[in-house]
C-alpha cells in the first residue's frame, strides 16, 4: 500500500462489491459445514473438512480463474494472520 497508493483510488467501492459474493460463499461454507460460527461469533474452520478445491479448479476452470483462486487464497492466508482487523482498515484506509 506504501508502495503504490494508487490502489486505494475506489478500493472501498471494490470491497463493497465484492460484499454479496463473499457473502454467499461463506453462507455456501457454513451450510456445506466446511466453516462454522464460534462462540464470540468468529467464522472458523471445521477440521477434517476439505480446505481447498485445488485440485478440481485446475481441471474445470480456465488458468484467469486458477490465478484468482490463487491470489484469494495467499490474500486469506496473509489477513488470517493479523491479529486485530482495525489494523487492516487503519492500512487500507477504510473505515469499518
Amino acid at each position: 500500500m506504501e508502495n503504490n497508493p494508487q490502489v486505494r483510488v475506489g478500493l472501498a467501492g471494490r470491497i463493497l462489491g465484492c460484499r454479496p459474493f463473499t457473502l454467499e460463499a461463506i453462507r455456501f461454507a457454513i451450510a456445506g459445514q466446511i466453516l462454522q460460527l464460534n462462540e464470540q461469533a468468529h467464522l472458523i474452520h471445521v477440521r477434517g473438512r476439505p480446505r481447498g478445491l485445488e485440485g478440481l479448479l485446475k481441471q474445470t476452470t480456465s488458468n484467469e480463474v486458477q490465478h484468482c483462486f490463487k491470489f484469494s487464497k495467499d490474500l486469506g492466508r496473509w489477513f488470517a494472520r493479523v491479529p486485530d482487523t482495525t489494523f487492516l482498515y487503519y492500512q487500507f484506509r477504510v473505515l469499518p
